[in-house]
């Protein structure tokens, strides 16, 4: 059996609300059609935090090619592109130096294989909607994926409506102390 390995990357943009689409589109699912069409991993995913977050498993043996594949075009963007790109970090979870290892142990041994294949799939879908221009809106497909992935694991209408209201409390609390704490860190006037 191969040994697989977890490689993450934080990518930091100067402007987050004016770039990530367009470093997304320009820079991060290019370079992740070429490292697949080298076969220089088996899975990727990434999430906005609100820096770029990449992920790649791979053999354990490729995973030193992968990582300067990454770490050359990376710093050619920053060296060429200063204005878009603030820095990045490998590490686990925005820590720089630690090893990401996977989630298994957060979402559950049996079900971890699935958890990622299923960011990868999402990764991928956003990749084509943001690669080209679909025929649907993005909003539409992103309302699709949650109730579709809500129905599969059970939820009645009456359970996704409750779903989707804690959750727009949830992130309207984020919401609300983010904008605290950027008041308080700029100070008030």
């Amino acid at each position: 059996m191969v040994k697989k390995k977890w490689l993450e990357i934080d990518i930091y943009l100067w402007n987050y609300k004016r770039t990530t689409l367009e470093v997304l589109q320009t820079y991060i699912f290019p370079l992740i059609y070429v490292l697949r069409q080298d076969n220089l991993f088996e899975s990727w995913h990434y999430f906005l935090e609100p820096e770029i977050r990449l992920r790649f498993l791979c053999d354990i043996g490729i995973a030193r090619n992968l990582e300067k594949e990454v770490e050359e075009t990376l710093t050619i963007w920053e060296r060429k592109r200063w204005d878009i790109f603030a820095g990045h970090i490998w590490g686990s979870h925005g820590k720089e130096g630690k090893e990401y290892k996977g989630e298994a142990d957060f979402y559950g041994f049996e079900v971890w294989e699935q958890c990622y294949k299923c960011w990868e799939a999402g990764a991928d879908l956003a990749l084509q909607l943001h690669s080209h221009l679909p025929e649907r809106p993005i909003l539409f497909h992103a309302r699709r994926q949650v109730h579709l992935t809500l129905n599969q694991l059970g939820f009645s209408r009456f359970q996704e409506t409750r779903f989707h209201f804690r959750m727009f409390s949830r992130n309207l609390r984020l919401l609300f102390f983010e904008t605290l704490i950027g008041i308080l860190k700029r100070g008030y006037k």
